[in-house]
């Protein structure tokens, strides 16, 4: 300890713990009828799997039951660079399709899990 650090007191900020992430969460599976539809999206370039930015959307696809309501996020392309604003009711359609395809297969669905309808 330094001669300035005995006199005026340490500055050091006490360290603290890593912040504890969420718990994965538990797969859903939607069993009776289920309402699909599209809440928003956030339009934006995002990087595909081979390194290439590309514009695209991630869409806020909700699910409602008489019980729940889970919304999941699922990124669509845009067909071409720059993007045709007039592209994207059809991102929000096969947003929509590409959760309820899982739901009529029976699949259970995570939003811990990348969601990307190509």
């Amino acid at each position: 300890m330094s001669f300035l650090s005995k006199l005026f007191g340490s500055k050091e900020e006490p360290k603290r713990p890593a912040p504890i992430p969420p718990p994965p969460e538990t797969p859903t599976r939607f069993d009776g009828p289920v309402q699909v539809s599209v809440e928003q999206g956030l339009s934006a370039h995002f990087f595909r799997k081979d390194g290439v930015s590309w514009p695209g959307v991630d869409w806020a696809v909700a699910c409602v039951t008489d019980t729940q309501k889970k919304i999941f996020l699922v990124r669509t392309y845009h067909s071409q660079n720059p993007p045709n604003p007039e592209e994207k009711p059809s991102l929000a359609k096969k947003a929509a399709d590409y959760i309820s395809g899982k739901i009529a297969r029976g699949e259970a669905i995570s939003r811990d899990e990348e969601h990307v309808a190509e």
